[in-house]
């Protein structure tokens, strides 16, 4: 099991709540999972890496660490936020080695100029500016979302969609409403999808509701259990 988190967060956000009930475990048939973090290059203690950055970037560089280091397949991959992004561009690529996904109010490839539509002019220029690159990590996110709007379809694999109700932006109702609308389309990526709507959660709710995301996790890892 792999975990990709959003934009400037490390791998310790997620230890924070985590109390050990996604360690290492007996996944039927004498098989074994194991969890593993990983700090996307300029986070934690990785190094920074070449820049652009893009999702096909990072992608390319998780299959060179998990291969480098021998971490076996198949994996479930998890992705918040822009890590959302990441890992559906790392399945479409490798589908014969991803068996589960779950996704924590992940971006929405189509969000950008969806948001950028509702800002005003000042606040758009900024807007796109910043996802196109001028952020902490310097991640290009209008470039990825068109790597993974060319991308091969998802496998079919179980797969879990949480969504916040309280994240969007701009920060209204207008921008809630887009919010769900986005997080509605992942959740018909695949038809095994499932999706939860969280309600006392912010975006991030791998802190704000914990469990939520360790019971979506465990649920995803069981179902690909059975189908193997």
């Amino acid at each position: 099991m792999l975990r990709k988190g959003r934009a400037g967060r490390c791998y310790g956000q997620w230890f924070e709540h985590d109390d050990g009930q996604l360690g290492s475990g007996a996944c039927g048939r004498g098989a074994v999972y194991s969890r593993m973090h990983d700090d996307r290059a300029g986070l934690g203690e990785s190094d920074p890496g070449p820049l652009p950055k893009t999702s096909q970037q990072i992608a390319d560089e998780l299959y060179s660490l998990l291969k480098n280091i021998g971490a076996p397949d198949p994996y479930v991959m998890v992705g918040h936020s822009i890590g959302g992004l990441n890992v559906r561009l790392f399945a479409s690529e490798h589908p014969k080695e991803i068996v589960g996904m779950v996704l924590v109010d992940a971006s929405n490839e189509d969000e950008y100029f969806r948001i950028a539509a509702l800002l005003p002019p000042d606040e758009r220029e900024k807007y796109l500016r910043h996802e196109g690159g001028g952020n902490y990590e310097k991640v290009d996110l209008l470039a990825s979302a068109k790597q993974i709007k060319r991308s091969p379809p998802l496998p079919v694999m179980p797969f879990i969609v949480l969504t916040s109700v309280q994240s969007g932006r701009p920060p209204d109702e207008t921008g809630k409403r887009l919010h769900l609308e986005l997080q509605l389309q992942l959740a018909r990526l695949s038809p095994n999808a499932q999706q939860t709507v969280i309600k006392d959660s912010g975006h991030f709710i791998q802190l704000d509701q914990p469990q939520a995301v360790i019971d979506a996790i465990r649920s995803v890892v069981g179902a690909a259990r059975e189908r193997r």
